[in-house]
């Protein structure tokens, strides 16, 4: 399991790795790998390999008909993916930037809550919910923005949607 590999790989770090990072931070980043890589398989087994045999039978179905529209058909494909591969790749630093401040308010809900003692001994309340206040505002304001980043890529699909219907 994923979840047990990765905690026995975190659990081989130095004594000041874990004095230095919030407990918090490092539960979410065990669970976050797994789970990311749960999707990612799944999104290959069962979206990416289905479409791909599609696309390829529908090409060669399409070209052994009519050569013109199948070679369209083959462009646009490719042209598609090349579109895709882009912006994901463009994308990525935004995404990254949006897991990190995700771990962020997890590492200081947990904190907080695992020091809740120390906060009341201390009245240390405000200073807590200030701190949970803005590491919530930066992940709002990375949400936010990569939604918008997602619009404009979608609005990118339907461009090509548009186009091949035009087109065949």
């Amino acid at each position: 399991d994923l979840r047990v590999d990765s905690f026995e790989y975190l659990l081989g770090h130095s004594q000041n790795f874990f004095v230095s990072r919030f407990v918090g931070s490092l539960t979410h980043k065990v669970s976050k790998y797994a789970s990311a890589f749960e999707t990612l398989f799944d999104s290959i087994l069962v979206s990416f390999l289905p479409t791909l045999f599609f696309v390829v039978g529908a090409i060669l179905i399409l070209g052994s008909r009519n050569l013109v529209l199948g070679v369209l058909l083959a462009g646009w494909t490719v042209l598609f993916v090349a579109f895709q591969i882009y912006i994901s790749r463009r994308q990525q630093p935004l995404r990254t930037k949006r897991a990190e401040a995700d771990t962020q308010v997890t590492a200081a809900l947990s904190d907080a809550i695992a020091n809740q003692s120390a906060i009341a001994l201390f009245s240390t309340t405000k200073y807590e919910v200030t701190r949970l206040r803005g590491v919530v505002y930066e992940w709002r304001k990375l949400n936010l923005r990569a939604w918008f980043v997602e619009d404009w890529t979608w609005g990118g699909i339907g461009f090509f949607m548009i186009t091949i219907e035009i087109a065949l």
